[in-house]
Formats: C-alpha cells, sequence, structure tokens
C-alpha cells in the first residue's frame, strides 16, 4: 500500500479554493474551484470548464416583473416582510 506523503515533490494546481482533500497530497473537484464568491455571479465555478460564458452583469433586479418597483425602506425591521415577522 502506498502512504501518502505531507512532503511532496510537486504542487496541487489551486486556483484559490481551499483543498478539500482530507490529506494535502491528494485532489478533489474542489482542488482546482475558483475561491468561492458566495452570492456573486461565480459562486460556484470552475477555471477549466470549456465553453461557459462569462458571468452576466445583469442581476435578478433586472427581471422584475411588469409594474414592480423598487423601494428603499426606512430600516430592515420595516423593509422585511417576512423572516420570523409576528404580525405578518
Amino acid at each position: 500500500m502506498i502512504t501518502p506523503s505531507p512532503d511532496a515533490a510537486w504542487t496541487l494546481p489551486s486556483h484559490g479554493a481551499h483543498d478539500p482533500a482530507t490529506v494535502p497530497t491528494g485532489t478533489t473537484p474542489g482542488s482546482f474551484a475558483n475561491r468561492a464568491d458566495i452570492g456573486g455571479p461565480r459562486s460556484f465555478s470552475s477555471p477549466d470548464t470549456p465553453g461557459m460564458p462569462e458571468p452576466s452583469d445583469k442581476t435578478a433586479w433586472d427581471f422584475l416583473p411588469e409594474g414592480w418597483t423598487i423601494e428603499a425602506a426606512a430600516d430592515h425591521q420595516s423593509g422585511c416582510g417576512g423572516h420570523n415577522q409576528t404580525s405578518i
């Protein structure tokens, strides 16, 4: 049986993401991922995905149904229409 050594003669091709391998010499799909951009256009992306277009500059706000508007709320409490609001 081959025993992995933490003193490998090579480096893993990490692109910024944390390597999720239990042993530092292992590779997993996560070894090749870009750093997480949670909430951004590259939330879960890989630099080697062939044919994938660049992320869009549009967000969900660009696709509101006709007649809908965005209004600024005075504060979070009055602007949030759910999430533990017992009066709703």
